[in-house]
């Protein structure tokens, strides 16, 4: 009979292996690569205009503006401000993006498996405290 911890378990050892993952880490990353393309080139409402509705209300008007004279325009703007484009690196699925990729890159230098780790394992001596000593090749624990 399953239990509720076990389930827990469960979603706790999958989340650590997502966390640990080099591919993961990679996706994360072209997803902030990609969306600091989109925020370079999509011009940015100013910061201050999250705060104040009327500003808010003016700079969508100018976008309006620049754009409606194409044939979807008014719907490119509608959608891209639904999204958050014009405000890429204060959205919340940013900062979401972000927090995923520092934790994802700060769980693999504490296993051990990046470069950086590795290069302070060898050349300062220092160990893994989540692994056991690696067995030599004769079976032997350094």
């Amino acid at each position: 009979m399953a239990t509720p911890t076990m389930g827990l378990a469960r979603i706790g050892a999958a989340l650590w292996r997502l966390l640990t993952d080099v591919r993961f880490a990679v996706l994360l990353i072209t997803l902030l690569a990609l969306s600091g393309l989109v925020g370079m080139l999509i011009r940015q409402f100013p910061i201050t205009a999250a705060d104040d509705p009327a500003r808010y209300a003016a700079e969508l008007a100018t976008m309006h503006a620049a754009w409606d004279s194409l044939p979807a325009g008014s719907f490119i703007v509608d959608s891209f401000d639904t999204l958050g484009l014009f405000s890429v690196f204060s959205t919340p699925w940013f900062l979401l993006l972000t927090a995923f990729a520092g934790i994802n890159q700060w769980l693999y230098v504490l296993v051990g498996a990046c470069p950086a780790s590795l290069v302070m394992t060898r050349l300062l001596g220092l160990k893994s405290t989540l692994y056991p000593k690696e067995a030599t090749s004769n079976g032997a624990n350094r």
